[in-house]
């Protein structure tokens, strides 16, 4: 079942939040706080994949006016399903975009963590196109 997050799962997002990090976003700092700030600020937007009443996906975005324009945007800060599950992905996707509809949004952006084809296809298969790279360095 895919459903909008309530407070009582926080504690299973940010356990989710730091898997993510730790297998999917090598070399970003995890501060399980700044997580914890994020989850609250935009509850209303994380999703949450429940099977067998265990959490095992996550998706967590937020509403954000274009700069260029008035559009409402959704912006992914991070999606993460666990491996065994990988095969809600579409439906995961499927209703980020249901909820998106729900509030307004007129576009959606989600990104990728590194080289990652299978979904890359997955979000062109659903109409989505690339739109821009990100370059990480850290400056010390």
């Amino acid at each position: 079942m895919i459903r909008k997050a309530t407070n009582e799962d926080k504690e299973k997002i940010i356990e989710l939040s730091k898997e993510f990090y730790e297998t999917k976003a090598q070399g970003i700092k995890f501060n399980t706080n700044k997580v914890n700030e994020i989850i609250s600020n935009c509850l209303e937007t994380v999703l949450v994949l429940e099977v067998d009443k265990r959490i095992v996906g996550i998706s967590c975005g937020v509403l954000v006016k274009s700069l260029m324009s008035e559009e409402v945007i959704y912006q992914d800060i991070y999606f993460y399903i666990q491996k065994p599950y990988i095969n809600y992905t579409k439906s995961m996707l499927n209703k980020i975009e249901q909820m998106c509809k729900e509030k307004g949004v007129e576009r959606i952006s989600m990104a990728t963590m590194g080289d990652n084809p299978r979904l890359d296809k997955l979000y062109e298969l659903l109409g989505y196109s690339i739109l821009e790279k990100h370059f990480y360095k850290e400056i010390k």
